[in-house]
């Protein structure tokens, strides 16, 4: 790419990805899937995928849309099976991606330590089979209750000094040239992705089943347990900001504030803050 920090210059089928997941989070779900095997396709041609790797992916997808119609002990079998598809591909244990690197070891100030990006073809997949196995995905589950959210908003927020008390995190004003680019990839392929798993997925699955408290600590403890490989400081904080997500999409009933809160945070933290970390 002659500009390696712009989006239209980002390749073809990670942009095509990038508008199915954008197009599937506005419930066209019709748009979203052709755009997912366009993506598909041009991964091909662009030997980003193997035609295993774009087999498993559709086999994945038409499993989903199946999934979404059984019922009793098929459906649990069938979700159990879902989640440990998308830790695989989360993981990224799934062979024949190969993900670009859009940032490499780049540092949002000279106090953070080197940061690098990698614009994922697996892990985004996650929203769309849960975006057609998962019907309560994007439902408007209840009223807002803005009293109660905004307490949502003040636990977020209060995650900043905690982080900075603790040494996880220092104060540092920035705004890289790959700002942009970070924040777009951020929102789409990361809050999108593991909001809609976590809140929209797990947290209302649970729900259903051992009432909102016991759900929004289930989902926040596993959204932590996600990051312990930052180490148990991080890992406790992500279960926080996991934690502030869950109350805010319970509050609100929108998966949309959930993703709108763990995008500002990364916001904030590239912005305000050492990204990802400080260097000592």
């Amino acid at each position: 790419m002659s500009d390696p920090f712009a989006i239209a210059a980002l390749p073809l089928p990670w942009l095509l990805l990038m508008g199915s997941l954008i197009t599937g989070f506005f419930a066209m779900t019709r748009s979203s899937i052709m755009l997912a095997m366009l993506a598909g396709g041009a991964a091909l041609a662009f030997g980003a995928m193997t035609p295993t790797a774009v087999a498993l992916s559709g086999g994945g997808l038409l499993a989903a849309w199946i999934l979404r119609t059984q019922k009793g002990a098929i459906a649990f079998a069938g979700h159990m099976v879902l989640i440990g598809w998308a830790m695989a591909l989360a993981l990224h244990m799934v062979p024949g991606f190969t993900n670009a690197v859009g940032l490499d070891a780049v540092q949002s100030s000279p106090f953070a330590i080197p940061y690098s990006l990698h614009l994922n073809l697996d892990k985004p997949q996650i929203f769309l089979m849960l975006l057609l196995a998962w019907p309560a995905l994007l439902a408007r589950d209840c009223a807002v209750r803005w009293g109660p959210l905004l307490v949502s908003f003040l636990v977020l927020a209060g995650l900043f000094p905690l982080a900075t008390g603790l040494g996880v995190i220092h104060s540092d004003l920035s705004w890289p040239h790959w700002a942009g680019l970070f924040l777009f990839a951020n929102l789409v392929q990361t809050c999108l992705v593991e909001e809609a798993f976590f809140r929209g997925y797990l947290q209302k699955f649970l729900t259903d089943r051992i009432g909102p408290f016991g759900a929004i600590v289930s989902a926040s403890l596993l959204f932590g347990a996600a990051h312990l490989a930052g180490g148990p400081l991080i890992a406790g904080l992500a279960t926080l900001l996991g934690a502030a997500c869950g109350l805010g999409l319970w509050f609100s009933g929108r998966l949309w504030v959930a993703v709108l809160m763990h995008f500002a945070f990364n916001a904030v933290h590239l912005i305000f803050f050492t990204y990802p970390a400080p260097l000592g």
